[in-house]
Parts: structure tokens; C-alpha cells; sequence
């Protein structure tokens, strides 16, 4: 079947009626609310589906599909035929039939109505939500009024009555572990974006990091509650580098959520290091612009030398010495211990067994995943060496780095037996060699047994620190009993626990790596190797510079054509270079291992560092 429907509509406000005509064609012509339908009547009370055109006998059909019928007149109806003269209606659309015209079987003419008749009877009903809310009009002025209220008037009223700092009052705060803020219900709708999980205790409250309503964040503000943090270096040795301008922000961004709002490209640095900077009285900076290209070897800080203070304790002197390519530095650690022996690949001897050993095995980082756990003899060697005195088959433990103990236990164990009367030595047989004999009370068998002991505890002491168990991991010498009570002096180990000072490194992140792979333990035969990797080895891995900034000056430098990094003044970070096949590139930005603010100098804002160490005495 071929018809045309004629589409007739009343224009708003006038008489003049609109024609619309559309050709549909197939057996059935479905008409109803739903998208789907060829004839759309869009309106709530008619069915998705409510009825279908069909041919029958040379004229027009409409068969209603559901419950819901056709109006005839006054009359529901299911079906009905259009014959001339004959008008059907479905809620507020009137339908006749007019004879073929233009390839048409049929004309199928939909008048539509500005209301259904009864409509206003059935909005008694309130079957619709315009039926029981004013004007659209009404409603935009409620709301907008609301949202005024309580998301602009109600926040800025809070903010704009609080006691804020004057312009140069030092003001700190001190929250107790575990305490937040508590800011307006509605301020945190002010936000421009999620806070880094460093500053998640501010708990959205706008005025912890603006101390005054609509001022951006400044360096007061940061000390508020950084007060004790140190300055980037010591103004005597960088006296132009002017440091106490520069602000928190050109390095800190909030509002970007991640871990901490510190800016990690490369650029944040080098904007300064990449050139000479003036006035410098430190020779050792050089200027430097990418790890990658042109950073220096490492200098590790090893012990250079070991000198014995008025104390008596060792005092080890730390020196940054060149590490050039293909060679192995040496300090003085006063430790006997090679690696390669332990690592021997078809393993060591043990207690248990020949088994062999691993790095794991004897280290293990600190809690938090950054520097090796300090080596403890007890812990970490007493496992396979065993500190023990072993007289008559009896085994007796001494303790570790304590002289004077074991001098002491090996000493009364000597004078026990001779007090016990296991053993005496005859007077006369003094000058002879000793044998066990009977008992002997006389003085001058006293002495003799005396001097047995001593001869035996000189005996056992000087093989204990000298041949079987100190002397095989220290230096041991000899020095009499004049200055301890041994006779013994025991070097301890130095073990310098960070060769890289001024750098940070995790263990942790590197855990899938091979141990190996950066120190060579199994070809070092002296615990003097400083086992520390050459640059070129972070390299291999670490070679990716440059963040989203650098990803934008990229874009625009490609539509604009022109060398934006220079006109910024900013240098242009090296071409990542290929990670070493089977590695995985990594950030080689500055902020990998580096930190600004340097350990141990002053405080950048000595005020507030003063107030905030006053503020933690008042608790």
C-alpha cells in the first residue's frame, strides 16, 4: 500500500493552517508514541503503539493495537474504516481519508488539534508533572535563587566574616596526627580541581592555603604549615642565586589531584642549572641540562680515611671521590669480607649444609623501602658464624663487639675451674710444664694455679681476636691490658650506609631487578669495593625527560612553526634514548632522585620556623 499523509496544523496566534504531505508505503502503517512508529503522535495519554493503518476493501483502516481504542464520534471503538465523510480520532489527532492521488492508493489526512476535547476534565487526573508544577518561568527563578543561595551567598558569607592574618603577620598552624579541617559544608564546590593526596587533611577548606578570601596561594601561606622546611642551599656559597624570591607555586601546582603537588619535569630545575650560575663560590656545579646527555658520573662519598679520636672512638672522614668509567673506588671500612666467596655458585658451607646464598639472604631494606637495613653480626651472620668458646667440648657464647665481655667469660670460666678444684698446678712444677695433679693447698700452689688461669685466658683471648674468630672479619691488634681490658683493640666496621647523600633512592622500586644487575658482588673479593653502579647503568632504564608542558610546546611548535622552547628561555630536553632491550624506560627527571629542599641547612622562613617551634613547646 502507497499512501500520502497530510499533516494539517493551526499556526499559533492565527488562522493559517499548515500542510505537510509524506509518502509512506508498506502493508501495515504503525502509528504511536514511540520513536519507531511512521506516523508520530507524541503525546502522553496515546500508546507506544496505539494503532496501524491498513488497506481493506479500496479504503482506509485504522485497527487499534491495545487496550486503548479510537474515538468515533463520542464512541471508543477497536477499528474503524474511513469512508468518505467518516472522521476518527486519537486523543488530539483527527484523521480522514481522501481518494489516491499521485501514485497514491490512498490519502490519509491527520488534522492536528491544539488540545484533545475533555482534556481539561482529564488533567483532573494530574497524570503529568505539568499538571501539578507552576511555569516553567516560576520554577527557573526558584531555582536559580536556590543555587545563588547556597552555593554563592551562603559559602561567601562564611568566608567573608573570618579573622584572616594581616598582609605580613607570620602565622602557623599545628593540626595533631589525625586532625582535620573543618570547612564550610559548601565550600569545597568552590574548588578548581581534586587536592593531592599530600594535602588531603585540609579537608576542602579553601582558607588553609588562602589566608585571605580571593588571593592566590602565597609563600606564607605554605610556611603556615611547612614551617620548618630547610632552604635550597647555603646563601654564603650561592649569594646571587636570590632563592628567598622565588615563590612555592613555581614548583608546587594544587588543584591536579596525584600523590604530591610537586612539578616533576625536568625543566623546573634545569630553567636555572642549565646554565652558569653567578657568583657561585662552589667549583663543583656545573651546569646541566639533562641526565640523559650531559649529567656527571656519580661521586660517591666513601671513607677516605679513619683516625682514633681522645675518646677512643674512630672517626671516619667522608670524601665525594670521581668515579671514572671501568674502575672500582675503595674505602676504609675495617671489614674482612669477600663477596665472591659467598656467592659462589656452587654454594658455601652452612650449619645445615652446602647451600648457596643470595643477596636476600643477609640484606633487606629499612620499613621504608629506601636505603639496605644496617648489617647486624647477630641477625644477618650469627646463622653460619657462630661466636662461640668451645673449652673441654662445651660451648659457650660470647657476645658480639664487646671486649671486655668476652675477656671477662673467658677469664671466670678459667678461674672457675681452678676455684672448683678441677684443676692444680704443684708449686714446684711452675717453672715447668704444667700437668693436672692433686690437690695442693699450700701458697705457693695457689699461686701457681693463679697464674695457670691467666696464662690460659692470655692463650684463649689472643686466639679468639687474633687467629679463629674476630680477626676473620676485623682488624684486631694487640695492645696490652694497659689500655683495655682484653688486651685486644677490635676496629668495627664502617659501613658507610648512603654513598649518595645528596641523592634519593628506593630499593622498593627496584625490587624486579636483579641485584646483580647494578652491583658487581660477585667478582669483589674485599669489603673495601664500593659496589656502586656507574651512570651509564641507570641509563639503560632511565632515560625518559619532560612532562605534559613539554607535550603542548611540542603541539604549538607544530602549527605555529616557530622554536617556542627558546623563546620561553627554557632548554630543549634531549631525545629520550632507547631503554636497554628487555628494561623498561623510567622518568631520568631531576625530582627521581633529587630533592629542593636540601637536609640539614636552615629553615627558608626563620620566623616561622621560630613560631612553630615555640607552638609545639606550648603543648
Amino acid at each position: 500500500m502507497r499512501l500520502i499523509l497530510v499533516t494539517e496544523r493551526t499556526r499559533p496566534g492565527s488562522d493559517e493552517v499548515s500542510r505537510r504531505e509524506t509518502v509512506l508505503q508498506g502493508d501495515e502503517i504503525r502509528m504511536g508514541r514511540g520513536s519507531p512508529m511512521e506516523i508520530s503522535l507524541p503525546e502522553i495519554d496515546v500508546d507506544y503503539h496505539h494503532a496501524s493503518v491498513v488497506a481493506e476493501g479500496g479504503q482506509v483502516k485504522l485497527a487499534a493495537v491495545g487496550d486503548n481504542g479510537i474515538m468515533l464520534g463520542k464512541k471508543e471503538v477497536h477499528d474503524v474504516v474511513l469512508a468518505p465523510g467518516t472522521t476518527a480520532r486519537i486523543d488530539k489527532f483527527e484523521f480522514t481519508a481522501e481518494p489516491g492521488r499521485d501514485g497514491a492508493d490512498h490519502v490519509l489526512v491527520m488534522k492536528v488539534l491544539a488540545e484533545a476535547p475533555g482534556r481539561r476534565v482529564a488533567r483532573k487526573q494530574k497524570r503529568a508533572l505539568a499538571d501539578v508544577l507552576p511555569g516553567k518561568r516560576p520554577l527557573a527563578w526558584v531555582f536559580m535563587l536556590a543555587i545563588l543561595g547556597a552555593f554563592v551567598l551562603w559559602p561567601m558569607s562564611d568566608v567573608l566574616t573570618r579573622t584572616v592574618p594581616a598582609k605580613d603577620e607570620v602565622v602557623v598552624t599545628v593540626l595533631k596526627e589525625g586532625e582535620k579541617r573543618n570547612p564550610h559544608p559548601m565550600e569545597a564546590l568552590w574548588s578548581t580541581g581534586p587536592l593531592s593526596k599530600a594535602h588531603q587533611n585540609m579537608g576542602g577548606d579553601c582558607s588553609g592555603c588562602h589566608l585571605r578570601p580571593f588571593e592566590q596561594t602565597t609563600a606564607a601561606a605554605c610556611f603556615s604549615c611547612h614551617a620548618d622546611l630547610t632552604r635550597h642551599a647555603d646563601p654564603e656559597q650561592f649569594p646571587d642565586m636570590q632563592l628567598g624570591g622565588n615563590k612555592c607555586s613555581n614548583c608546587h601546582k594544587e588543584h591536579l589531584g596525584g600523590d604530591v603537588p610537586t612539578q616533576t619535569e625536568a625543566a623546573t630545575c634545569t630553567n636555572c642549572h642549565a646554565n652558569e650560575i653567578a657568583g657561585v663560590k662552589n667549583q663543583n656545579l656545573k651546569p646541566l641540562s639533562s641526565f640523559v646527555v650531559d649529567h656527571p658520573n656519580f661521586q660517591p662519598e666513601i671513607i677516605a680515611s679513619v683516625s682514633r679520636g681522645p675518646d677512643g672512638k674512630l672517626k671516619p672522614e667522608l670524601i665525594p671521590r670521581p668515579f671514572p668509567q671501568g674502575t672500582v673506588l675503595q674505602e676504609k671500612s675495617g671489614l674482612r669480607f669477600p663477596h665472591d666467596k659467598h656467592m659462589a655458585k656452587d654454594g658455601v658451607a652452612l650449619l645445615t649444609g652446602k647451600q648457596p646464598l643470595g643477596c636476600s639472604d643477609c640484606h633487606s631494606t629499612e620499613a621504608d623501602g629506601n636505603l639496605m637495613r644496617p648489617i647486624k653480626m647477630e641477625r644477618d651472620c650469627g646463622g653460619c658464624h657462630q661466636l662461640e668458646f668451645a673449652p673441654a667440648q662445651v660451648a659457650i657464647s660470647l657476645p658480639h663487639a664487646d671486649e671486655a665481655g668476652i675477656a671477662e667469660i673467658v677469664r671466670g670460666y678459667f678461674n672457675d675451674r681452678v676455684a672448683e678444684g678441677s684443676v692444680v698446678v704443684k708449686a714446684e712444677n711452675t717453672n715447668r710444664r704444667r700437668r693436672l695433679g692433686g690437690q695442693d693447698t699450700n701458697v705457693g700452689g695457689l699461686l701457681a694455679n693463679a697464674e695457670w688461669a691467666a696464662e690460659q685466658t692470655e692463650r684463649q683471648l689472643d686466639a679468639i681476636f687474633g687467629i679463629r674468630l674476630c680477626a676473620t672479619c676485623h682488624e684486631a691488634q694487640k695492645v696490652g691490658d694497659a689500655q683495655t681490658a682484653s688486651g685486644w683493640l677490635v676496629q668495627p666496621a664502617l659501613l658507610q650506609r648512603h654513598w649518595m647523600p645528596r641523592a634519593n633512592f628506593s630499593h622498593e622500586r627496584h625490587k624486579e631487578m636483579d641485584c646483580e644487575g647494578c652491583h658487581a658482588a660477585t667478582t669483589s673479593s674485599s669489603a673495601s669495593d664500593v659496589l656502586m653502579p656507574q651512570i651509564s647503568i641507570c641509563r639503560d632504564c632511565h632515560s625518559v625527560e619532560g612532562g605534559e608542558d613539554d607535550e603542548i610546546i611540542a603541539f604549538l611548535e607544530g602549527v605555529t612553526g616557530q622554536d617556542l622552547m627558546a623563546l620561553t628561555g627554557r632548554p630543549r630536553p634531549a631525545a629520550p634514548a632507547p631503554a636497554k632491550p628487555g628494561t623498561k624506560a623510567a622518568s631520568a627527571d631531576c625530582a627521581t632522585c633529587h630533592s629542593y629542599h636540601k637536609a640539614g641547612e636552615a629553615p627558608t622562613s626563620p620566623a616561622h620556623a621560630e613560631l612553630y617551634k615555640a607552638a609545639l613547646g606550648g603543648e
